[in-house]
């Protein structure tokens, strides 16, 4: 069987019917390979510069966010109910290691290890 056939079965002793490719359709199913190429570099550049911007944030806000945290009226609230029930926070190290971890996971799209866990 050449490889331009149909390798669907018609029934019982026909042959398979030659599959025709249309004019311009060799050209089109290239332009669509570029495109779809294309697109996927735009994506993955747009993904790189995001996961860029957020390291960027992350490392010269990080300390500006926890103070901005740590001063939530509404957490403020909570302080006193959760007290006692819950860990200290991650030693500088180990958080930025952490933070590290995750942005490697975005980059490399590895989803989280929680997901799917509930």
């Amino acid at each position: 069987m050449s490889p331009n056939t149909d390798r669907r079965r018609l029934g019982h002793g026909q042959a398979p019917s030659p599959v025709v490719c249309p004019p311009g359709c060799h050209r089109e199913r290239s332009l669509l390979e570029a495109i779809t190429t294309e697109l996927g570099n735009m994506l993955d550049d747009a993904f790189v510069a995001v996961s860029k911007r957020i390291k960027d944030v992350m490392d010269k806000e990080s300390s500006e966010l926890s103070r901005i945290t740590h001063e939530d009226p509404v957490l403020e609230g909570l302080e006193p109910i959760i007290e006692g029930r819950r860990g200290e926070p991650f030693p500088p190290a180990l958080y930025q290691e952490l933070v590290q971890e995750a942005l490697d996971r975005i980059e490399k799209q590895v989803p989280s290890r929680l997901q799917g866990q509930g």
